[in-house]
């Protein structure tokens, strides 16, 4: 089956021969090896912010979001550890409960 997917603007589209949503690094490397097993590519995706095509795939398209904690915040050092399916409007609620923010953002964060 067909999973369809496209980035926040709809200009870049693709639909997956299978999703998977990783909650532990542990799935994630078998969700990596069972691709592998079958011969096809793997890309992760985001919430879709880019206007590229870098996210596009009709093989396994791996959907981080379930992957979004544990977070470490350092306020002394001023530095932040998330893993990567940290949603960037979320991360920037997380940095200004702590008097943070990130030097440098695009268009949007949802």
């Amino acid at each position: 089956m067909s999973t369809p997917w496209s980035n926040w603007a709809g200009t870049a589209k693709a639909a997956a021969t299978r999703v998977a949503r990783p909650s532990s690094t542990d799935e994630l490397a078998s969700d990596l090896r069972k691709a592998a097993e079958d011969g096809l590519r793997v890309k992760a995706v985001g919430a879709g912010h880019s206007f590229t095509a870098a996210a596009l795939t009709t093989g396994v398209r791996v959907e981080l979001d379930q992957l979004a904690s544990p977070v470490r915040v350092d306020t002394t050092t001023r530095q932040v550890t998330v893993q990567a399916g940290m949603r960037l409007h979320d991360l920037n609620l997380l940095l200004a409960s702590h008097g943070l923010a990130l030097p440098n953002l695009g268009d949007i964060d949802v």
